[in-house]
C-alpha cells in the first residue's frame, strides 16, 4: 500500500459546515518520535477516526494504556484528554489510516458512538466502514477530484456504515473483541480480576461487549465466566480433597459461601451434595 495524505479545501457553506473532511491519509510510523497529546492541541479542532492496519501504537487516556493491534482504533474530539504515540516494540512500526473530519452532523454522530461504544472500538478489517474507507483512498490515489458534494457524501457514508458496523455486526463473522474475551476469560477465571480489568486491557467499553457477546454467545460475558469456573469445580469436587473453601478460591470465586450460593443457584444442590453423590469425601470447609 502506498503511504499518502490528502487535504480537501475548506469551503465555507451549509454543506461543509454538516459534514466536512479536512484529510485523510495511510500512514506508517517507525519511530517514537510520533506522539501527540491531545489535551494540548487547541488548534487542531473537529474529530479525528484512526484505524490500525498493521503493527502497533498506544492510546493512553486517564491512566489507562491501550494497544492498538490491527482491528483497532479510537475516535475522539478535539481537544482531549489523551495521547496517542508509537512505541518501539516491533520491527514493523505501525500502520493505520485516519479521517480528520468536523460538521454538526458528524458531531450528533460522534458524541452519540462516543458514548455508546467508548473511544476505542474494534472494528473487523472486513467490515463496510473500513472497505468504504480504502476504495474512497484508493479512488482519491487515483485521480479522484473531490469537489463540494464528494466530499460530504463519502464521510456521511462512512459515519453511517461505522456505526451500523458497531451496532450490528455481521451475525457470520467473529467479533473481535468477543473472540479477545473469551480467550481472556478462559486465561482468567481462577483469578480475581473482574470484567472491568479485561475490558481494560482489551480496550474496550463493557456495555458495548457484552451487546456484541450477547449477539453471538446468547449469554452476557459474567454468565460466560461463571460457567468457566462452576465447571471447573465440578472437576475438582470429583477428583479431589480440597476443602470447598479452596476450590472456591481455585475457581475465582471470592469465597466459599458465594461459592456454594451460585452452585446451588445453578444445580439445585450444594457442592458438597455433589461431591457425595459422585463418590467424593464430604469436606465442607
Amino acid at each position: 500500500m502506498i503511504y499518502r495524505n490528502f487535504n480537501f479545501a475548506d469551503w465555507d457553506t451549509f454543506v461543509t459546515k454538516q459534514l466536512h473532511v479536512y484529510d485523510f491519509g495511510v500512514e506508517k510510523r517507525e519511530d517514537e518520535s510520533y506522539a501527540y497529546d491531545n489535551e494540548r492541541r487547541q488548534d487542531y479542532d473537529g474529530f479525528l477516526f484512526q484505524y490500525t492496519l498493521e503493527g502497533k501504537g498506544f492510546f493512553e487516556q486517564e491512566d489507562r494504556v491501550v494497544s492498538l493491534t490491527p482491528g483497532k482504533a479510537f475516535l475522539i474530539p478535539f481537544p482531549h484528554g489523551s495521547k496517542y504515540y508509537y512505541k518501539k516494540e516491533e520491527e514493523h512500526g505501525w500502520t493505520f489510516f485516519y479521517i480528520h473530519f468536523n460538521g454538526e452532523i458528524a458531531k450528533q454522530y460522534c458524541t452519540y458512538m462516543e458514548n455508546t461504544f467508548g473511544n476505542i472500538l474494534t472494528i473487523d478489517q472486513n467490515a463496510d466502514s473500513i472497505q468504504c474507507f480504502l476504495r474512497e483512498y484508493t479512488n482519491v490515489q487515483n485521480g479522484k477530484q473531490y469537489g463540494l458534494y464528494n466530499n460530504s457524501v463519502f464521510l456521511y457514508q462512512f459515519l453511517t456504515l461505522l456505526l451500523q458496523d458497531l451496532e450490528s455486526p455481521s451475525y457470520g463473522k467473529k467479533i473481535g473483541c468477543v473472540e479477545q474475551a473469551v480467550v481472556w476469560l478462559e486465561q482468567n477465571f481462577s483469578t480475581q480480576k473482574n470484567l472491568s480489568d479485561m475490558c481494560i486491557e482489551l480496550g474496550v467499553s463493557l456495555s458495548h461487549l457484552t451487546r456484541q457477546f450477547h449477539l453471538q454467545k446468547g449469554i452476557t460475558p459474567m454468565q460466560y465466566l461463571q460457567d468457566i469456573r462452576l465447571k471447573h469445580s465440578l472437576n475438582l469436587l470429583v477428583t479431589s480433597t480440597l476443602l470447598i473453601e479452596e476450590i472456591a478460591i481455585q475457581c475465582g470465586f471470592s469465597n466459599g459461601n458465594y461459592y456454594t450460593k451460585v452452585f446451588r443457584r445453578s444445580f439445585g444442590l450444594t457442592p458438597s451434595a455433589y461431591r457425595l453423590l459422585h463418590g467424593g469425601k464430604s469436606i465442607e470447609f
